[in-house]
């Protein structure tokens, strides 16, 4: 849009806040307190411009599949896209923040902690990946992957114990913990989609930039602030910690751009799973 010397106006908005019904249970509590919490003091946009219309909400969590009302939920969350948009969706890593959450004490130590909570969210990536192939009136969804982090730890993602954040700089991550990272976090979320067959894929398209990812460990904000790059003496101490998001106008940005694009056109251009006619682009 700035090359061709258009622009696009956004406003604030208000996001669609889940509250869990019928579900008593403190994994539903724990999911109603983190699904909306916003860390960086984002609001919520709505932006318009030539023939293009973009909205950005805040869900760092999946409605629990034992809860009822999900769907109810995802109508409205879906509404102002409609049924010729596109939705991307990308959780993040607040699975983690769901696995330290108090109410999963209950399963014992860490990694127990953080199995119930991942088996917590992939169901209920079942229960949305099950409405989208069978709701005719719902965009098709973009699925972001979840992509390797660079903390100095053994798997690469963020540690509990905050060593993570005392240990300045982002660290390469080998194959072999990219293949363990690849399949407790990305292959379950694909074979869900799989699961229910071809109306399924055709209405769910994956960002497959987990595996380019890997090796880019020198392109996050805490590896140019611990080398001393840019602004790195003037930088936050979010940002000299920061192994998981990427630098700006670096190529694992760009190249996440590119896929991004490049899904939204394809999904734009082809026929919506549950109709005949062509979508216009």
């Amino acid at each position: 849009l700035h090359r061709m010397g258009r622009s696009l106006r956004c406003v604030n908005s208000l996001n669609v806040v889940w509250h869990s019904s019928g579900d008593p249970s403190p994994e539903a509590v724990a999911v109603d307190e983190l699904a909306s919490a916003d860390r960086y003091e984002r609001w919520p946009v709505d932006c318009r411009g030539h023939n293009l219309r973009i909205f950005s909400r805040r869900m760092n969590l999946l409605p629990p599949s034992g809860a009822t009302g999900a769907e109810s939920f995802y109508d409205a969350l879906f509404a102002p896209v409609g049924r010729d948009g596109i939705v991307v969706i990308h959780l993040g890593l607040w699975v983690g923040a769901l696995a330290r959450h108090a109410a999963f004490a209950r399963y014992g130590g860490r990694r127990a902690r953080q199995a119930a909570a991942l088996s917590s969210f992939q169901r209920s990536v079942r229960i949305l990946f099950q409405l989208a192939c069978r709701k005719h009136g719902w965009p098709r969804i973009v699925w972001r992957m979840h992509l390797p982090q660079h903390f100095a730890t053994p798997s690469g993602e963020y540690a509990e114990s905050g060593a993570s954040r005392r240990r300045p700089g982002c660290r390469a991550l080998g194959q072999r913990a990219a293949h363990a990272v690849w399949d407790r976090l990305v292959a379950p979320v694909i074979d869900a989609a799989a699961e229910r067959g071809g109306s399924c894929t055709r209405s769910i398209e994956f960002l497959r930039g987990f595996w380019p990812m890997v090796e880019r460990h020198d392109e996050h904000p805490g590896n140019a602030a611990a080398s001393g790059h840019g602004a790195g003496a003037n930088r936050s101490r979010l940002e000299r910690a920061d192994c998981t998001h990427w630098l700006p106008c670096s190529s694992a940005m760009n190249l996440q751009l590119r896929l991004l694009l490049g899904a939204v056109s394809s999904l734009s251009g082809s026929a919506h799973p549950h109709q005949r006619s062509r979508v216009r682009a």
